[in-house]
């Protein structure tokens, strides 16, 4: 009882924390009207959904999200034409250079892979931003499948709602970066791992391995995934109806699934440049570390700390990069304990990071919006002055929904009792926030948790909607 007294209350001190936390990141003034919009629209259409899968079928509900969720984001890949810039630059032309057979080694190769297997049938961004489409659709299937195996289906159903239409998620197609990729991979582990018959233990081998194989495609398409590695061993050795010599031997299966995953790339990679290599899998750095104890950056990137890393020796720049990030931290670690929850709030506070790298970085060319010249040919101004407003527009849409994500996932935790759902997303969410304490942080980087939270945060809103839609039938 203490054990499960523990999980709740840490799970509302740190879900209260991240709530905080994205409600001070926003517009003054206008944020709160967004917000209560937001969360008035969800509770309503979720309340809605009820009537409508009692009458269509929970399937057919589904299917109709389904079909407007990848209808949303084909749209959005082929009329937003936003431009690499930053890292999506330099993923955009890896996989330009591997399509041609060019030996081209970036971090994070298993995206670059896959993108440069788009651009063998068409070299062009179009097909970056089909592939996170495809990818994003996907996942919306994945977590209503978990949903509905975790708890039910009118669960799952509001979850794949609010996914489907989330619009970090959407506007992140447009971006040639591993957010949706990864995301589905996530999901796709998490599919795997929770989608257990304890009747077919040989089904459950076959699982744990196939969901070891896209663990270790995971770690290639972003490294971070690794940082949930512990989450995983600790379900697999608390699953109650397993023995001990079976848990052993899952876990074993797990692990091969990983190597073979990593195999995998490691092959792909290989048949493009002709021989056998691991670079595919040894191309992270020591970066992060050293631009994630940077105070002045506020643990984010900086070019003093791209031009101090590139300074080095290149084979002892991984070595210096962490002998200063931790002289950094022993010289002042007063400083370093405070400005953790600095680098907590830039990673978990702000939501808009799409509208940066999506609406910001299109060719807004003079005469030229969207792709579409100016009518007149003449005033820009008035159509420069109508882009600010669609960004800002887009700024306050995407906080007011993660915080309304992050409010309902707040009162799941409070108010409902201590199961599978809520002790995984907490597990998650802690483990996304410790390496984070002395690694760069990005608002981005909080991407691939999110359809966990917005799990969490249907149990809440179903029970809501539900209860009120009863009341309403009963004072018919």
């Amino acid at each position: 009882m203490r054990y499960l007294a523990l999980i709740k209350y840490s799970g509302i001190f740190i879900l209260g924390y991240i709530l905080l936390l994205s409600l001070s990141y926003g517009e003054i003034g206008l944020q709160p009207i967004f917000t209560i919009i937001v969360g008035l629209g969800i509770w309503l259409i979720a309340k809605k959904l009820h009537t409508i899968y009692d009458k269509l079928g929970i399937r057919e509900t589904f299917l109709g999200l389904l079909i407007l969720g990848g209808a949303v984001r084909l749209l959005w890949a082929i009329f937003i034409p936003t431009i690499p810039v930053s890292d999506f630059q330099y993923y955009n032309d890896a996989a330009l250079g591997l399509s041609q057979g060019i030996p081209t080694a970036s971090k994070n190769m298993g995206f670059t892979l896959l993108l440069s297997l788009g651009y063998r049938i068409y070299p062009n961004i179009l097909t970056g931003k089909i592939i996170n489409a495809i990818a994003s659709t996907i996942s919306i299937l994945l977590l209503y499948r978990i949903g509905s195996k975790l708890i039910n289906p009118q669960v799952g159903l509001i979850a794949a709602l609010i996914f489907s239409v989330f619009p970090s998620e959407v506007i992140m197609v447009s971006v040639l970066g591993t957010e949706l990729v990864g995301t589905m991979m996530g999901l796709i582990i998490v599919f795997l791992l929770f989608n257990l018959d304890r009747t077919r233990y040989r089904f459950i081998l076959l699982s744990l391995f196939l969901a070891g194989l896209f663990y270790g495609l995971s770690l290639t398409m972003r490294s971070s995934f690794l940082f949930y590695l512990p989450v995983i061993v600790l379900y697999i050795f608390v699953i109650a109806f397993l023995t001990v010599k079976q848990k052993v031997e899952i876990f074993s299966i797990f692990l091969v699934g990983i190597v073979a995953g990593l195999s995998l790339i490691v092959m792909s990679y290989s048949l493009i440049v002709g021989h056998i290599s691991i670079e595919p899998i040894a191309t992270q750095d020591s970066f992060p570390f050293l631009s994630g104890t940077n105070v002045d950056s506020l643990g984010g990137w900086s070019q003093s700390d791209a031009d101090l890393y590139f300074s080095w020796p290149s084979a002892e720049r991984d070595k210096l990069a962490r002998q200063e990030a931790f002289n950094r931290i022993i010289t002042n670690p007063r400083e370093f304990l405070e400005f953790i929850p600095v680098k907590i709030a830039v990673l978990m506070g702000d939501n808009d990071y799409g509208t940066l790298w999506s609406l910001k970085a299109i060719d807004w060319g003079k005469g030229n919006f969207w792709g579409i010249y100016a009518p007149d040919g003449n005033d820009w101004s008035k159509y420069a002055a109508i882009r600010s407003r669609i960004i800002r527009i887009s700024s306050l849409l995407t906080q007011s929904t993660y915080i309304i994500v992050w409010f309902f996932a707040f009162l799941a935790f409070k108010n409902h009792k201590i199961s599978l759902v809520p002790t995984l997303v907490l597990t998650v969410i802690f483990f996304t926030l410790l390496p984070h304490i002395v690694l760069e942080v990005q608002s981005r980087y909080h991407h691939y948790i999110m359809p966990m939270i917005i799990l969490l945060a249907s149990t809440q809103i179903n029970t809501f909607s539900k209860n009120n839609s009863n009341q309403g039938n009963g004072s018919g």
